[in-house]
């Protein structure tokens, strides 16, 4: 049976050219299908569109992670993205990474990530 879980992390405010990383996840009960997604909404103050790279982090033992691959996403956004699918290694434990680039701080960014 398919089933689809959903997490969400609320990573705050990340200043210009810093990064936010949300909490581990744990794969062991939901992976299924391998089939992931994930979607950004983020605020911004002033006139530039912050620039945002979104990476996940992979672990067997949730306590050494590495970067699992390309990054899932990069590119200016304010408001809802669209939701992303990419596909990891098999792990048993995720974390996202968001990364500004040095354009603009943004306000306040949350990720939702699908697991099928």
């Amino acid at each position: 049976m398919n089933k689809i879980q959903i997490f969400e992390f609320n990573l705050g405010a990340i200043l210009q050219n810093a990064s936010s990383t949300s909490g581990a996840i744990d794969l062991g009960s939901c992976r299924n299908e391998g089939r992931f997604s994930v979607q950004s909404i983020m605020t911004a103050a002033g006139a530039n569109a912050p620039t945002i790279q979104i990476d996940y982090l992979a672990s067997n033992d949730g306590i050494n992670y590495v970067v699992g691959g390309s990054a899932i996403t990069t590119g200016q956004a304010k408001g809802a993205s669209l939701p992303l699918a990419f596909t990891p290694p098999r792990c048993r434990w995720m974390e996202l990474k968001a990364t500004e680039e040095n354009t603009a701080a943004i306000t306040s960014l949350r990720l939702i990530l699908a697991v099928q």
